[in-house]
């Protein structure tokens, strides 16, 4: 797809900062979550609600169907105490120059990670769905490349956000530069790097967070599948945790 456009200009940023000031400490995250956010309402939103055309309803189509691309999502709160840290120890010599990677304590499977959120939105894997129509109110993780049909609606999308059909839309819109970037891997910290973790940061795992999060959207797949309020709570062993590396 000839590479992500956003990415290559941040890499120019980069650059440009350090001539200017050499000693400027870049804070490099990788994709962050927090409450009603752009990572995980990306992903739970589908074409019925508006928020970012990312799904075509019971479906979440992935480059390789997620496959050998790995992800370290960071809580935006981590982020906001890295940075808080690095502001308040600015005469720690270490930072002068420095490159945080803002990466989180875990590395994933795409497929892995967006199904471990399909069960949180469900309410759990496939042997714990209380009803089919549960199950139908979630998504399945399947393969963009042999999606045509997607394929051409991201197309169109693309399309119209550069003609500026979109330019006063509240709500983010999904083209081939998104798709690009979510294929890419994040990468673990460098060697040479800060990580947050050296900055004190104690990091935050997404088993905590994420159940939390996701209550909203848990709460209205359960209502459109007709269950009452003890049918919608959520056990922690209906969940299958996602496999994972540790980033160090």
């Amino acid at each position: 797809m000839g590479g992500s456009a956003l990415l290559k200009a941040k890499a120019r940023g980069e650059a440009a900062v350090k001539d200017v000031l050499p000693s400027a400490t870049i804070f490099r995250p990788a994709d962050m979550y927090g409450p009603q956010d752009n990572f995980l309402w990306y992903y739970c939103s589908n074409g019925a609600s508006g928020h970012a055309h990312r799904r075509p309803y019971d479906r979440l189509p992935l480059v390789n169907g997620g496959r050998g691309i790995t992800k370290t999502p960071v809580a935006v709160g981590d982020v906001a105490r890295g940075i808080l840290a690095l502001v308040t120890s600015r005469a720690d010599d270490r930072l002068d120059g420095a490159v945080v990677d803002a990466v989180g304590p875990r590395r994933y499977e795409q497929r892995h990670l967006l199904t471990y959120l399909q069960q949180l939105v469900c309410g759990g894997s496939a042997e714990y769905f209380p009803s089919a129509d549960l199950l139908q109110s979630g998504f399945r993780v399947t393969n963009l490349n042999y999606d045509p049909l997607f394929c051409a609606r991201i197309s169109l999308l693309t399309w119209l956000a550069k003609v500026g059909v979109f330019r006063d839309s509240s709500h983010a819109v999904v083209t081939w530069e998104t798709i690009e970037r979510e294929a890419v891997s994040d990468q673990p910290v460098q060697e040479g790097h800060l990580s947050l973790r050296e900055l004190g940061v104690e990091l935050s795992h997404i088993e905590e967070l994420w159940p939390t999060y996701l209550a909203g959207w848990r709460r209205m797949a359960k209502g459109r599948a007709g269950l009452n309020v003890e049918q919608s709570k959520l056990r922690r062993e209906q969940v299958e945790l996602p496999p994972y590396t540790a980033n160090g």
